[in-house]
């Protein structure tokens, strides 16, 4: 991750590996392809909005910020540049080929 204070994204999606459960890992070196900020209530959204320009900083493809007290996720593509999706919508997320029907996200 970045210098300074790590971000921890609430949820990483990583290409698909083999994974050995015996040798688990505590901290992956490699960047997601995509991660997942899921906003609760008490949480400031410029921090949110702070720790995507560290993943991208850190390589990430997409970043995703859900708001699921409005039904809402926005796919960032870049940190300036970002996609609204709604409930009755079908996410893409065109840098990672993720599609996601959100009314079975948010059901």
């Amino acid at each position: 991750m970045p210098t300074g204070r790590d971000a921890v994204p609430d949820i990483c999606i990583y290409p698909k590996m083999k994974i050995d459960f015996s040798n688990d890992i505590e901290s992956m070196i490699e960047m997601p392809l995509t991660t997942i900020e899921i906003i609760s209530p008490p949480q400031v959204k410029e921090h949110l909005v702070k720790n995507v320009e560290r993943y991208f900083a850190a390589g990430v493809k997409s970043c995703w910020i859900v708001l699921p007290i409005f039904k809402v996720i926005v796919v960032y593509s870049s940190p300036t540049q970002r996609q609204v999706f709604t409930e009755d919508m079908t996410l893409i997320d065109k840098l990672t080929g993720i599609e996601l029907p959100l009314n079975e996200v948010f059901s």
